[in-house]
């Protein structure tokens, strides 16, 4: 496995279509279509369903989504540690978050951080939470914005709790359990589920909605791959979405949220390397400040 066969896999992630990847790349269809074939190969499974019309990542595609995505910003890094620090423009700074809503915290700070630091260059990522620490923890990730997750890490990785986040009901105005000003979990379960995969990395969220699921047949749940489309379902009234609330988007109007009342906040903040240098920690204190969290 090599660093062209990655950008390659991701391109093609990115525009489901091999001549633009090939475009975006600089290079032939054909060179993209050969390392595609030697990575499958490689990893002796399909990443890609192909048709003359339709190109689509399989399962297993989705699988190594993010995991190509942690390789390539490693190989990045790996690249960065043998440049002359006197002849380096910039200095990344790589962050991580769960999602695009809580990557939407970030422009104020950044821009603040930038002012102090003009040589920054920020780049941007969205893992789940094992990812998360596990960049850490292999310094591919400076910092990271994630819920806070009941696994082992590393003496040298920190977490600093930001805020505590209410889990509230998301559906559509027009929705029947849109009558209720709070709701419990036994409510919840006469109603149609919506779920987002990405509910799955954080161990608290998943065994709540693990336990609504419960009983439920197919015509009852509704599966989404992120928060974002999970919300265009609840939007369409056909069920109800449990979320943090700090997932909500700022302009959330459209929506009827109902608060949920006998579940825990969940913790959410930043995770990062001990003791890693001043941008870092001034990070860290700029997302303390933050007005909005």
């Amino acid at each position: 496995m090599n660093s062209f066969q990655i950008e390659c896999f991701l391109a093609v992630a990115d525009f489901l279509n091999f001549a633009k990847a090939a475009e975006n790349l600089n290079v032939t269809q054909p060179a993209v279509s050969h390392q595609i074939q030697s990575l499958e190969n490689e990893l002796n499974t399909k990443l890609f369903n192909r048709s003359p019309r339709n190109v689509s990542l399989t399962y297993d595609g989705e699988l190594f989504l993010s995991e190509a995505k942690a390789i390539f910003i490693h190989f990045q890094n790996l690249k960065n540690k043998f440049i002359d620090k006197n002849k380096k423009d910039v200095v990344p700074f790589h962050i991580a978050c769960l999602n695009h809503t809580t990557m939407k915290l970030l422009p104020n700070v950044l821009y603040r951080l930038s002012s102090e630091y003009p040589k920054l260059h920020p780049i941007l990522n969205i893992f789940s939470t094992p990812q998360i620490i596990k960049g850490i923890e292999e310094n591919s990730i400076d910092a990271a914005l994630a819920l806070k997750e009941n696994i082992p890490v590393s003496n040298s990785t920190v977490y600093t709790e930001l805020y505590k986040t209410p889990l509230v009901c998301v559906c559509d105005k027009t929705h029947a359990a849109s009558e209720y000003r709070e709701i419990t979990f036994d409510d919840l379960r006469r109603f149609a589920l919506i779920f987002y995969r990405q509910a799955a990395t954080n161990t608290e969220l998943f065994t709540l909605l693990h336990r609504l699921k419960s009983g439920k047949t197919l015509q009852e749940m509704f599966l989404s791959e992120t928060v974002e489309s999970a919300l265009v379902l609840a939007e369409s009234g056909l069920g109800v979405l449990v979320i943090p609330e700090i997932f909500l988007p700022k302009d959330a109007a459209q929506y009827r949220i109902i608060p949920i009342k006998d579940a825990a906040p969940l913790s959410f903040g930043v995770y990062y390397k001990k003791d890693n240098g001043p941008i870092q920690r001034d990070f860290l204190k700029l997302m303390r400040s933050q007005k909005n969290i």
